[in-house]
């Protein structure tokens, strides 16, 4: 079961995301990375690059997130046993109020701009979403061949949506389900590491 880890990057990597990189437990995985400022054109480019090496899986991750070095284990075991295309874990903004990087409703109206609707809360078990960051998800490759194939692009931004959104978005006008795993523990790493904690005590 052959994981392509992919890693788009636009400047150095903190250590903290360096470290969690070489303790990550990666059996039958590689990496790829990918330099440049536009960032949906080195996702654009891994995905091709998943495809082209016959990977089932590609599991992407910032270059600014910590996470514990069974993450990929225990994400491809979530996701084989329930049979998900697509699980994110829950990843937390650097900037604002900290919110999760999920959408419960992500469309395009009729003016062709996005109508976004974030959570309020978190379950504490695995729920579907709208869209996700791809601070940390995992995905099967096939999904990136068969929206391809129907758009001829991937992560190109549509409206006002951010790469890995119109992804998402893309992928469930296929009929592709996002699920997302809040289970894991994950961090972003600004001036400080954002976690469910920042987010909690910014509601307060």
């Amino acid at each position: 079961m052959k994981t392509l880890i992919c890693l788009p990057c636009l400047e150095q990597i903190p250590a903290f995301t360096v470290a969690s990189l070489v303790n990550l437990e990666r059996p039958d995985a590689e990496f790829a990375m990918e330099l440049g400022s536009l960032v949906y054109i080195a996702r654009n480019n891994l995905a091709v690059k998943a495809i082209d090496s016959g990977a089932e899986w590609t599991l992407w991750i910032d270059s600014d997130m910590v996470f514990l070095p069974n993450t990929l284990k225990n994400l491809l075991a979530v996701a084989e046993k329930n049979h998900y295309d697509i699980l994110s874990t829950v990843c937390y903004q650097r900037r604002g109020n900290h919110s999760p990087c999920l959408m419960q409703k992500l469309e395009i109206g009729e003016d062709y701009l996005a109508d976004f609707e974030e959570f309020d809360s978190i379950p504490n078990h695995i729920f579907e979403v709208a869209g996700c960051g791809f601070g940390c998800v995992l995905i099967r490759t096939k999904v990136f061949k068969d929206v391809f194939e129907k758009f001829g692009d991937m992560f190109g931004p549509l409206s006002n949506m951010s790469e890995d959104y119109s992804f998402c978005y893309r992928a469930r006008q296929l009929g592709y389900r996002i699920y997302a795993d809040p289970s894991f523990q994950i961090g972003h790493v600004g001036q400080a590491i954002y976690t469910e904690k920042s987010w909690r005590k910014e509601k307060k």
